[in-house]
């Protein structure tokens, strides 16, 4: 019910007139029929003295608290940038990435949002060419992290347009690794969607002269695609390939765009084999099976603080794989860890792969 109508029932239950409503709030007649009716906005002020002329309380405060917003205006930008407006950006960009991978993209999403909106309003202010490079490339990291978290949340349609902003930016940014990363992030989400064949297609560009920890995430995407399509052995041979890309990463000379994550950086290889792996197990590959039981294990027992999200997934997988190998009493236990901590993130991935468990905790 809009605010209107429910100003008028809150007045029709005390008994009280139109008439002598206006005479006690001092606004007119005429102007509270028309609030009442829905022909002018319920204004804060006119919903307050109905409150107190009535005694009661008739607005939630979510819709009062979204009213005091009605024609917030936007902060003016800078009409020139330095390089401290981007390195601002790249810490926002941090946060959201760091809430995403502990929170699910719930939240993290709708602050991205607002953060993009003022990233690229900067593109209009004046700046060295220094300044530029470097704010396309924040804005491409921005974009990707904010559309990464949309597609989590479960916005699939407006995830795949931030993807093509974010590849858009990159060329502004002269960056091979970041562009390669947003293409591995967008075609993470194709295999999510059943794409895995064109997730192949996205990821199909030339390795070389990419830092080691792109060509590790590559690999690891490829393995997945592969896994997907029960392709056993492309799925060994580039799962391969992305160990031996993983032992050449130096931490201390990886690109900006991945510096967020190298914090879980001692359980990426396990996590990344173990989800090829799982994928080709359904496939009724034994091997592939046990040796991802052995990596989930590994990469739940290595990610630290902050990445509860893949925490759980790796959780759910673990527990399906347990029950496929007839351990039910283990599968339950992780699948009980993994609905007490995936229930509190806001990521309907997360809500998906918690469906799946729901036979093995009832059974």
């Amino acid at each position: 019910m809009d605010v209107g109508r429910l100003l008028r029932a809150a007045r029709e239950d005390a008994g009280v007139s139109l008439s002598v409503m206006a005479a006690r709030t001092h606004f007119t007649k005429g102007h509270l029929g028309n609030v009442e009716a829905g022909r002018r906005a319920a204004k804060p002020e006119v919903a307050g003295a109905y409150e107190q002329v009535l005694g009661v309380q008739i607005q939630s405060p979510t819709v009062e608290l979204g009213q005091l917003l009605d024609g917030l205006a936007a902060a003016p930008r800078p009409t020139r940038a330095g390089m401290a407006d981007v390195s601002a950006l790249e810490a926002a960009t941090n946060m959201l990435t760091a809430l995403d991978l502990d929170q699910g993209g719930g939240l993290a999403c709708e602050m991205g949002k607002g953060q993009l909106r003022w990233a690229v309003g900067l593109l209009g202010a004046s700046m060295s060419d220094p300044v530029r490079k470097r704010l396309s490339a924040v804005i491409a990291m921005l974009a990707n992290r904010t559309g990464f978290s949309m597609f989590d949340a479960g916005e699939t349609t407006s995830a795949g347009r931030l993807s093509r902003l974010a590849l858009k930016a990159s060329e502004g940014a002269n960056d091979a690794d970041l562009s390669a990363h947003i293409l591995a992030d967008t075609a993470s989400q194709m295999i999510h969607l059943g794409h895995p064949a064109g997730a192949l297609r996205m990821i199909d560009i030339p390795d070389g002269g990419l830092a080691p920890v792109t060509r590790f995430v590559l690999c690891g995407m490829r393995a997945q695609a592969y896994g997907t399509v029960g392709d056993a052995s492309a799925t060994w041979r580039h799962v391969r390939l992305a160990e031996r890309a993983y032992d050449a990463i130096d931490l201390s000379e990886i690109p900006a765009c991945v510096r967020p994550f190298a914090d879980g950086h001692a359980a990426h290889a396990d996590r990344d084999v173990g989800n090829a792996l799982f994928a080709l197990s359904s496939k009724g590959s034994g091997k592939a099976r046990r040796e991802a039981r052995e990596r989930l294990n590994a990469a739940i027992r290595s990610f630290g603080h902050g990445r509860t999200r893949a925490v759980v997934r790796s959780q759910v997988r673990l527990a399906l794989l347990l029950d496929a190998e007839g351990e039910q009493e283990q599968a339950r236990a992780v699948a009980r860890k993994a609905f007490t901590a995936g229930c509190r993130l806001r990521s309907a991935r997360v809500a998906a792969d918690l469906a799946k468990l729901r036979r093995l905790l009832a059974a």
